[in-house]
């Protein structure tokens, strides 16, 4: 048994106290993406550290880690998802916590360690322990207005897709996105699984772009937009979110919602040309090489 205090790994019996460590503290930071805290202490992609007193866990901190979908020998890297400091975030064995952490990070192989700062405290936090940050992402939203009348090449076909698509769309999301922001098939298969809307654009020998959005009553969001990288600047992406909007329309949605990252710049064009603007809401980026 671990002694007092001292930095131990996460187990099996800590879930409870850690969800109910999450529900009472002042201070937390959490960063689900498509699973729940639940999945994802039960997810082997979190590596956490926490520290007890008797059999409550008073701090906790976790990270995931991820290998590259299509080059699993390449380093890893790891997203800093969950905090707690139960006895605030100025305490020393919160930091005693964030070093074992990183240590254990360290020995898997991970070389960036990044994390989305969505409170103050979170920012102070990491910035002492030497993260900087590196970018933000933005959120854009369209209310709206005209849908341009985009038409299909004549060697493409637009579709919708199906899981029968999840490894042609894994390797079209790993080929587009660096290392950090590429989706693995897990997470792509959650993804499809939620979709309101899943279309493939596809040519005759492969499926080279897709896009997944999903509704929350009267608006939708579009989660995720590839195309493989030798074929962006064709106008592939704008089919595909052009008719993602003309499908929503149809349902009297036209509230869209976008998340990308703020040096995207040819994302961020993509969708100034559909009329998405920001909403002016920005969550800074903040990595640490280790």
């Amino acid at each position: 048994m671990a002694l007092l205090n001292e930095p131990a790994p996460l187990a099996q019996t800590d879930h409870h106290h850690i969800l109910t460590l999450f529900r009472r503290a002042r201070h937390r930071h959490m960063h689900i993406d498509w699973r729940t805290l639940d999945q994802w202490l039960e997810n082997p992609m979190l590596w956490a550290r926490v520290l007890r007193e008797g059999d409550a866990v008073t701090s906790m901190i976790g990270a995931t880690v991820h290998k590259h979908p299509l080059h699993p020998d390449a380093d890893p890297v790891a997203w800093l998802r969950f905090m707690a400091p139960g006895n605030g975030p100025r305490d020393p064995g919160f930091r005693v916590l964030w070093n074992a952490l990183r240590a254990d990070l360290k020995n898997r192989g991970v070389t960036e360690v990044a994390c989305l700062i969505m409170h103050p405290w979170t920012q102070r936090a990491i910035t002492d322990w030497g993260f900087e940050h590196i970018n933000a992402i933005v959120t854009l939203r369209r209310i709206g207005g005209e849908i341009p009348d985009d038409h299909l090449p004549d060697d493409t076909q637009l579709r919708t897709g199906t899981l029968a698509d999840l490894d042609a769309v894994t390797r079209v999301d790993a080929a587009a996105f660096e290392p950090l922001w590429a989706y693995g098939r897990a997470t792509i298969r959650l993804a499809i699984e939620e979709a309101a809307s899943f279309t493939v654009l596809e040519t005759a020998s492969e499926l080279v772009g897709y896009q997944i959005t999903t509704d929350h009553y009267s608006s939708a969001h579009l989660a995720r937009l590839a195309v493989m990288p030798g074929l962006q600047g064709r106008g592939y992406g704008r089919v595909l979110v052009s008719d993602m909007l003309r499908s929503f329309k149809e349902r009297r949605i036209t509230l869209v919602t976008v998340n990308t990252q703020e040096d995207n710049l040819r994302s961020r064009r993509l969708y100034s040309h559909l009329s998405f603007q920001r909403a002016g809401y920005d969550v800074p980026v903040y990595s640490l090489r280790i």
